[in-house]
C-alpha cells in the first residue's frame, strides 16, 4: 500500500477492493493500518472462520468445504475433524475476527444468496459497534439478490431481478469517489447506512440497522392437511417422512458455490414430488408479506433415530405454480434416544422477499438436502406432530410498510 501510494500516478491515496478470499485480505490489510489506504470494499467475505460457516445446524456443508479444496485451500479434512465447536480450530479462527482494530470506512457488499450472509451481516454490526471512529461513523452495507460469484448480475437462478444489475458497482463509485478520489458528497448523497434489495418487488430499500425497524413477526401454523396457517391449522395429527442415505433429497439451488451446483432460486417442484418431504402450503395470499430478517421453523416430532437431520426449505409459489426456492436449512436433532420426543429450532438465514398477492407460501420438511449439506449415516423415520400441545411453526419476521 505505501508503495503504490508513493507512485508518480498516486495521489498519495488507495482502497482496496476484492471479494471472497480477496476480501479478507482487503480487512487483513484494514487491521494493519497502513497510512494511505483511506478506505476499503470487502466483498462477500468476513474476518476470521467459525463453526456455523461450515456446520449449519451441526450438519456439515459438504459441498462448500468439498468446494473450498477444489479452490486450493486444502481444508476439508482439518474441517471435519472439527465436528465439536469447541474445537481449537474454530477458536483460533473466531480469533482471526477483530472488529476493533478497523478504523476506516468499510463498504461491505454481500447477496441474499451468499454462503456467508448472515455473518457478513453480523460482521458489519460488529465494525459498527466496536471499530474505530472512522469505521464507526463511515461504514455501510449493501445487500443484494446476489449469489457468493454473482455479484451485480440481473439473473440469479431461475429468476430476473432487473433493478440489481449493476448496482454494487454504482455504489461502489460513489463510495470510492468520496474517499479515495476526494470528491466529497454532500451527507444526503452518500450511500444509506444499510441498503438491501426486496426480492419480489425489485425494490431498494434502506434503513439505519439490519434488521430494520418496524419488523414484527407472524406466526404460521403447520396442520396435518399440509397447510400453513395463521389461525388454527386445523385438529392434532401426524405425517412421516422417511430419510434414506442411499437415495437423499438433492440440492437444486440455494446458497452454493457454482462449482458443479445449481446457485440462486430455482424452482422445486421436482424436489417437493418426492414421497420422502413433507409440503406445507399457505392459501394464495390476499396482500403481500414482507420477510425482511431470519426465518425460524420450530419442529415438534420424535424419531426412530436418536440424532435425524430435519432440513428446511422456504419458497416462494407463483401463481403459475413455480416454486421458487428463498432460503434453506438444516438441523441434526438430538434427542437422546430413539423415540424420545423433541422439539428444535431451524433458524434459516437472513433473507428479504416479498410474498406478492396471489402467491403462496411454502415450507417443506425432509431428512436431507445433498450435497449442499452431508447426507445422515442411517435410516430414519421422521414423525412430525401438529395441534394439540406440538409447537410444529413458521415464525417469520414481516416489515410493515
Amino acid at each position: 500500500v505505501e508503495w503504490v501510494a508513493a507512485q508518480p500516478w498516486c495521489n498519495g491515496s488507495v482502497a482496496a477492493w476484492g471479494p471472497s478470499a480477496l476480501g479478507r485480505a482487503v480487512l487483513r490489510t484494514a487491521a494493519a493500518a497502513p497510512l494511505p489506504l483511506v478506505c476499503g470494499v470487502p466483498v462477500v467475505c468476513h474476518m476470521g472462520h467459525f463453526f456455523e460457516d461450515f456446520y449449519e445446524g451441526g450438519v456439515l456443508e459438504e459441498a462448500h468445504a468439498q468446494a473450498v479444496d477444489m479452490l486450493g485451500f486444502s481444508m476439508t479434512d482439518r474441517i471435519r475433524a472439527a465436528a465439536d465447536p469447541r474445537d481449537p480450530f474454530w477458536i483460533e479462527g473466531a480469533g482471526e475476527s477483530r472488529p476493533a482494530d478497523l478504523d476506516l470506512p468499510l463498504l461491505f457488499v454481500t447477496g441474499w444468496y451468499d454462503l456467508g450472509t448472515a455473518r457478513t451481516l453480523r460482521f458489519h454490526e460488529e465494525v459498527r459497534r466496536l471499530g474505530g471512529e472512522r469505521a464507526r461513523a463511515f461504514s455501510r452495507l449493501l445487500v443484494g439478490p446476489w449469489h457468493h460469484t454473482g455479484i451485480d448480475q440481473g439473473r440469479q437462478g431461475q429468476v430476473r431481478y432487473p433493478a440489481a444489475a449493476g448496482e454494487a458497482a454504482r455504489e461502489t463509485r460513489r463510495f470510492l469517489d468520496h474517499w479515495l478520489r476526494r470528491r466529497r458528497a454532500r451527507d444526503e448523497e452518500l450511500p444509506a447506512l444499510v441498503r438491501w434489495y426486496q426480492m419480489g418487488e425489485d425494490r431498494w430499500f434502506e434503513a439505519p440497522h439490519w434488521p430494520p425497524g418496524g419488523v414484527g413477526p407472524r406466526i404460521f401454523r403447520f396442520g396435518a392437511s399440509g397447510c400453513l396457517a395463521e389461525g388454527d391449522p386445523g385438529p392434532a395429527g401426524e405425517r412421516r417422512f422417511v430419510s434414506d442415505p442411499a437415495d437423499p433429497v438433492p440440492t437444486v439451488g440455494g446458497a452454493n458455490l457454482p462449482l458443479g451446483l445449481k446457485v440462486g432460486p430455482f424452482d422445486q417442484r421436482a424436489v417437493e414430488a418426492r414421497p420422502d418431504v413433507l409440503i406445507y402450503s399457505t392459501e394464495p395470499l390476499a396482500e403481500p408479506v414482507r420477510l425482511a430478517g431470519a426465518p425460524a421453523v420450530t419442529v415438534t416430532g420424535f424419531s426412530d433415530h436418536a440424532d435425524p437431520h430435519v432440513a428446511v426449505r422456504l419458497c416462494d409459489v407463483t401463481p403459475e405454480g413455480r416454486s421458487l426456492l428463498v432460503a434453506d436449512s438444516i438441523v441434526r436433532v438430538v434427542a437422546g434416544r430413539p423415540g424420545t420426543p423433541f422439539t428444535v429450532p431451524v433458524v434459516l438465514p437472513p433473507v428479504a422477499q416479498t410474498f406478492g398477492p396471489g402467491h403462496r407460501i411454502r415450507l417443506s420438511l425432509c431428512g436431507s438436502n445433498h450435497p449442499r449439506f452431508a447426507r445422515h449415516e442411517g435410516t430414519a423415520t421422521v414423525t412430525v406432530l401438529h395441534g394439540g400441545g406440538a409447537k410444529t411453526e413458521l415464525a417469520l419476521p414481516t416489515l410493515k410498510r
